[in-house]
């Protein structure tokens, strides 16, 4: 499922949904009314609402178009590498187990 996102163009912020992610970018779409004044190369601070933590992502604007009846755009993310964490993905990595529960 997309994980809801916001971003700020100067004071105003708009809502997007995450709809596919890997290490190095992002696809987003844009919900309905929402209408930034994005164009390639712009960069981005983006925040993923991830189901069990906020994400902040720094990026450059890849691409922008409209297609059905959305408006989508692609965010290279900045100092991230195909080695990086992912959002959205559990990173088990990071997991802690409690010995008692185990």
């Amino acid at each position: 499922a997309p994980l809801p996102a916001t971003f700020s163009v100067g004071t105003t912020y708009y809502k997007c949904e995450l709809v596919n992610v890997s290490p190095t970018g992002g696809r987003f779409r844009l919900l309905p009314g929402e209408a930034p004044p994005l164009k390639e190369g712009d960069k981005l601070s983006i925040v993923v609402i991830a189901p069990w933590e906020p994400t902040t992502r720094e990026g450059t604007v890849a691409w922008i178009t409209p297609s059905d009846g959305a408006t989508w755009f692609g965010l290279e993310f900045a100092g991230h590498t195909v080695d990086s964490p992912c959002i959205g993905l559990l990173d088990v990595d990071r997991l802690k187990v409690d010995a008692t529960v185990a």
